[in-house]
Formats: structure tokens, C-alpha cells, sequence
């Protein structure tokens, strides 16, 4: 059979009249001088197949291309796909087998294996040989695109990288939890940056070593677990984890072969660990922020997904990563720092409630999942026997609007001790923060509370208020009749338009009946009307579920406090809350 070369009378193009051809024909000036000359300036190399000998014919510039001799060429189909990547293996059989059947061009683009191992990609065109209207092979030619798949590649990882930075800069913002941030960056990175990922932070810096392990198979964690436990990597100084937590420096290892594995491991049953691992290529970049080494991010290719080594290019990305994570670790850090010194703060300026005579009391506070905040409850007997309630929040979640909370709280409480009815509480309160700028802005509710004396006949306590601005509390009457303490109020502490007198009211409480005052935190949510929450607060307040929690009356408000924070507030909260319940004797 032919070998599907050029068809017969093909010339060159004619020169046309004044103009140059471009440069001197080739010598002989015949249509295949003229056509290897074409094929050698595209760098393309000729091949053939026959299709009933099976056998193949390589051109010497194909053989160049794969370098290859004429002895190592080739000779039948099953030989060329030998030399074909087995990843395109199975691919190419079939277009073959499609290039002699079908009556068009067929392209295609794969990997050949060159005999000194190297991996090249060619994209190969072909067509149909017909003998008698009848498929009898195929011809076509090849050209070696590496350089330009590599381009490709370098582009397309380039722009997973891109995204992958913008990803994790919302991942990394998501939290201020330490061990949140680090098992959220180690999931991510797994696979894009590797096929395994341990993060780890320096001792003193976290509670555990390994915080967290990400892979594309459950195994890796396990070997970890043995390895930590039986020699953890940080002391191990031959571990590549020690090396970079020591200088601050990356570690790249662009080939795990057995001579390193047994020279980072202590033993041989930790050697044997690291080859379940089946590591190929490995990479330490360290956790740096403010001149500070906190820890390190591991990662590492793995038999059977990834043969490529890791490269400079990669030490480039995974330290633009461990940059960014670093400085979310230490502002995690920090926050955490503040959090705790404003909570300690929050619940040592928070009093210690006694309960008045004939009072039952029961009170709390719960600080945001992400901030501590200025809310707080205030209850204390007053000269004449009364007692003086308070619950307020100060605007703000961290440790001013702690410490603005306490300088309120004492400021009302002394007002509050000398004698003043509720709503001048509120306004020498307010005039005072606003003189000397003790907190932006602040709601509060004030009740003065009295006993029922001999002489007062058939009643109750008498409770007068003023509201600031406040979420109203709650009355529960023993007919099982509920209200909120409407009217009284007026603007916040604080507000520019809050020095007018504000309203007071007065109104008397059955005995057995139960109050409770509470912060916005309890009820309000940006996703729905305020409303809604309040309904809620009325619902559980109502039901019979804390009535029967026990024989007393302080029972009883335990119950009613654990009901109204369990069922109200979201683990993930914005908000700190306060809560001072009250059952009047």
C-alpha cells in the first residue's frame, strides 16, 4: 500500500510579476522539495499507518521531534502507542481508529514518552488513505507543543492561584478562632496546593501540636496521629517541620526518596509511617507574623495523585499563603487576648445580686460568641427599705464599652441611693455622660420597687420606672396575665436630643408576680422584626415549663433564665445578653 504521501503535481506558487518569492527555491525545485521545506518551517514531522500490515513510518524530522533514531522508531501501531503517555494511551488508540474511518481531518493532542523519559506533548493531525473508495490507513503529521502546553499550564496555575488567594482571604476572615481559621485554610489548600496538608503551631501557641490535617484520603491523619504520638516533628530536629520553625526559612524537598525519608525519621517505625505516606515531593512554608514564627504549614504530593515535584514557584505561592494566614492567626490571637481581658472585666464590674426580702432573684450574662459588649443588670436594697433596679447596655463590644459600663453603672447606682425618682436617675445620668463623653450611647431601665406596708390596705408593690431607650421588660401576674411596661420612655442615654425630662410611671404589682428585664440581645435579630422575638419572650414566659422546676421561687427564676437563653439565643451570637429575672414575695 502507499504511504499516503503528497499527491502528484503539486508546484510552487507562481512569483508573481515584480515580486519576490521570498527567498531562493529549493534546489530541483519539485513539489516534495518544496513540501518537506514547507513541513520543516512548521515544524511538522510526517507519519503513516497501514491499516492491514499495522505497520508505521515515522519521517527522521518526526524522529528528531521525539528523539528518536531510525533503529528506536516505531515500526507498527502497538509500538507507537508503547511510546504514547498511559494517561492518552486508550485516547489515541481510538482516534486512530476514527482518523481511517472518517472522511474529514482528525485532531488530536497527546504525550509521547521520549527514550530518555522525558514527557513531551504533540498535537497530531490526520486523515484517512483511501485504496479503492476503501479505508486502507491513515497520514498525517505532528508538531511539538510543549513549550506551548507548558505556557497553558503556567497560565491555568497561575490562575487557580490568583483564585486561590482571593478564596482564602474570605476564608481566613470567616473566623477568630485560631483552630477555625487553620483547619478551614488546611481544607482548602488540599488539592489545589497538595494532596496533604498539616498545619502546625509552635508550643505555647496552641493546645495540640498537629491542629489540623486536610487530604484527599482518610489514611494520612491516621499516620500523622502515630507519627506525633510516638515523636512529634517539631522536636525532631532532622525534620523539615523543625528546620523551618528554627530559621523562619522554607523547606523544599523536590523528591522524597527513601535515603531522605530515613534521614528525617528517628526510627525505622517512624520511617515506616512516612511510606505510607507515599510522598513524592514535599514543602514547609512558616507561619510569620510581626517577626514572629507561630508555626507552619506542610504540604506534600502523594502517590497516586501528583508525580510533579514542587518547585519555586510553589515556594512563591505558599509563602504569599502563610503570610496572609499568619497575620489572621495573630489578629485571631490578639482579639482572643482582648475578648477574655474585656470578659473578666464585663463579670467582675457585673454585681453580685442579693436578693432583697421578699424578693426572689435570679440573674444573667452571656457574652457575644464574637465580642464582649456593655451590657449589664444592677439590683440593690435602698435606705428605706425599697430596692432599686437596673439593666442597661452600652453600645460597643469590646473593652470601653466594658469599662463605659461600670463607670454608668456606678453613676446610676449612686443617683439611685440618694433618693431621686426614676426619671431623674436617667436624666443626671445622662447629663453626666454626656459632660464628660463616658460612653457614646446607652439604653437603660430604672425601677424603684416598695413593699407593700400595713398601711396600704388591699395592693401590691408599688414599682414606679423610666425607660431610656430600652427594650420594655416583661410582668407575669399570678392569673397568668401578661403586659410589658409600656410608656415612660424616652430617648437614649447619650443621645444628642435626650436633656428634656423624661417620663415616669407608677403602677402596682400583685404579689407572686415575676419581672424580668433582659437586654436586646435576648430578642432582636437582623433577619426579623423585633416583633417577632418579643412574641417569642412572651410565649416562653407564658408557658408552665419553669413554674414547676422546684418548690421555691429562685428555683423557679434559675429555670425561667436557663429557658429564655436556651431557647432565644443562637450559639453563633452577635450580641452579649443580660438577664435579671425577679419573683416579688
Amino acid at each position: 500500500m502507499g504511504t499516503g504521501g503528497p499527491a502528484e503535481g503539486l508546484s510552487p506558487p507562481p512569483a508573481r510579476e515584480g515580486r519576490s518569492t521570498g527567498g531562493p527555491a529549493p534546489a530541483g525545485d519539485s513539489p516534495r522539495e518544496w513540501l518537506d521545506l514547507a513541513l520543516e518551517v512548521g515544524g511538522l514531522g510526517r507519519w503513516t499507518w497501514d491499516r492491514e500490515t499495522q505497520e508505521v513510518w515515522w519521517d527522521d524530522r518526526l524522529l528528531e521531534l521525539t528523539a528518536r533514531s531510525r533503529e528506536s522508531a516505531p515500526g507498527t501501531v502497538a509500538a507507537w502507542l508503547d511510546a504514547v503517555h498511559p494517561g492518552d494511551r486508550d485516547r489515541v488508540a481510538a482516534t486512530l481508529d476514527e482518523t481511517a474511518r472518517s472522511p474529514g481531518i482528525v485532531r488530536t493532542d497527546l504525550r509521547l514518552v521520549c527514550p530518555d523519559g522525558r514527557v513531551r506533548w504533540f498535537h497530531c493531525s490526520g486523515r484517512a488513505h483511501l485504496e479503492g473508495g476503501a479505508p486502507a490507513g491513515a497520514v498525517g503529521v505532528m508538531a511539538d507543543t510543549t513549550g506551548l502546553h507548558d505556557t497553558e499550564a503556567r497560565n491555568r496555575a497561575l490562575l487557580r492561584r490568583v483564585q486561590l488567594t482571593a478564596d482564602l482571604s474570605m476564608t481566613l476572615s470567616a473566623s477568630l478562632d485560631v483552630d477555625v481559621i487553620l483547619r478551614r485554610l488546611a481544607e482548602r489548600l488540599v488539592p489545589d496546593l497538595g494532596d496533604v496538608c498539616v498545619v502546625d503551631l509552635r508550643e505555647g501557641l496552641g493546645a495540640r501540636s498537629v491542629i489540623a490535617v486536610a487530604a484527599r484520603s482518610p489514611g494520612p491523619q491516621r499516620v500523622m496521629e502515630e507519627v506525633e504520638a510516638r515523636f512529634p516533628r517539631r522536636r525532631n530536629p532532622a525534620s523539615s517541620l523543625a528546620r523551618t520553625l528554627a530559621s523562619g526559612s522554607p523547606t523544599l524537598v523536590e523528591v522524597c526518596d527513601d535515603d531522605y525519608l530515613a534521614s528525617v525519621a528517628p526510627d525505622a517505625e517512624v520511617a515506616g509511617l512516612y511510606r505510607q505516606l507515599q510522598l513524592r515531593s514535599l514543602l514547609v512554608a512558616p507561619l510569620i507574623a510581626r517577626g514572629q514564627v507561630l508555626g507552619a504549614i506542610t504540604l506534600a504530593r502523594v502517590a497516586p495523585y501528583d508525580d510533579d515535584p514542587y518547585g519555586p514557584d510553589d515556594v512563591d505561592v505558599a509563602l504569599e499563603i502563610t503570610r496572609r494566614a499568619a497575620l489572621a492567626v495573630d489578629n485571631a490571637r490578639l482579639y482572643t487576648g482582648e475578648h477574655a481581658a474585656a470578659e473578666a472585666l464585663q463579670r467582675a464590674l457585673l454585681p453580685a445580686i442579693e436578693a432583697p426580702p421578699g424578693i426572689a432573684v435570679a440573674a444573667r450574662y452571656l457574652p457575644a460568641s464574637a465580642g464582649v459588649g456593655g451590657d449589664w443588670y444592677d439590683l440593690f436594697e435602698l435606705p428605706g427599705g425599697a430596692t432599686s433596679i437596673t439593666i442597661g447596655d452600652v453600645v460597643g463590644h469590646d473593652l470601653r464599652a466594658a469599662a463605659s459600663m461600670g463607670q454608668l453603672r456606678s453613676v446610676i447606682r449612686s443617683y439611685a441611693s440618694e433618693g431621686a425618682d426614676p426619671a431623674e436617675v436617667l436624666d443626671r445620668a445622662d447629663r453626666l455622660v454626656q459632660s464628660f463623653s463616658m460612653a457614646q450611647l446607652a439604653t437603660a431601665f430604672y425601677a424603684r420597687l416598695r413593699p407593700p406596708s400595713p398601711g396600704d390596705g388591699p395592693g401590691g408593690w408599688l414599682l414606679s420606672y423610666a425607660n431610656a431607650g430600652h427594650p420594655p421588660p416583661i410582668l407575669s401576674r399570678p392569673d397568668g396575665s401578661l403586659s410589658f411596661f409600656e410608656g415612660a420612655t424616652g430617648p437614649p442615654i447619650g443621645a444628642p436630643d435626650g436633656g428634656g425630662r423624661r417620663p415616669h410611671a407608677t403602677l402596682v404589682v400583685p404579689p407572686g408576680s415575676t419581672v424580668v428585664c433582659y437586654t436586646d440581645g435576648l430578642v432582636e435579630r437582623r433577619e426579623r422584626d423585633l416583633e417577632i422575638g418579643l412574641g417569642r419572650l412572651a410565649e416562653l414566659v407564658r408557658s408552665g415549663a419553669w413554674r414547676s422546676a422546684g418548690d421555691h421561687a429562685a428555683a423557679r427564676l434559675e429555670a425561667l433564665c436557663e429557658l429564655l437563653t436556651g431557647q432565644l439565643l443562637e450559639p453563633d451570637r452577635s450580641d452579649d445578653v443580660a438577664v435579671l429575672a425577679l419573683t416579688l414575695g
